[in-house]
């Protein structure tokens, strides 16, 4: 089901990924998809990859000060999943399979082993919007 459609998506636990992250924070019309998204599902959950990707782009562009107000408010949010020994094992096979970059691997593993769908717009999940654990904005 790749991409998102509104009343198409309803009630199950989603993975952001960095991408959705930055979209939301920028209020772009994506972010404002995000947004709309996040509010009518249940559990909303982020690896602990995108806290670092997306807190090293955000103090880049935003400074220090701004970026931990960012990632405080991400971490008393939403769940954070951790990169742990079964998330790296499980993105092997996804790398030999989708060959997507080693970080989209892990947070898509982090998905998979949490019976989430990750939203995503980047680049590497759109090569792979035809999986029905990946939502496309």
């Amino acid at each position: 089901m790749g991409n998102w459609t509104g009343s198409t998506v309803r009630s199950m636990t989603l993975l952001l990924d960095t991408y959705a992250i930055l979209e939301l924070f920028s209020g772009s019309e994506i972010g404002l998809q995000v947004k709309e998204l996040i509010e009518n599902e249940g559990e909303i959950l982020i690896s602990s990859l995108t806290i670092y990707e997306a807190g090293t782009f955000l103090e880049r562009k935003y400074g220090k000060k701004r970026s931990e107000e960012y990632l405080r408010s991400i971490e008393d949010h939403w769940s954070i999943v951790d990169v742990d020994r079964e998330v790296a094992r499980s993105a092997i096979s996804l790398k030999m399979k989708f060959k997507l970059p080693m970080a989209d691997c892990l947070i898509y593993a982090s998905a998979r082993i949490n019976n989430a769908r990750i939203v995503s717009g980047c680049k590497h999940f759109r090569s792979i919007s035809d999986q029905n654990d990946v939502i496309i904005v």
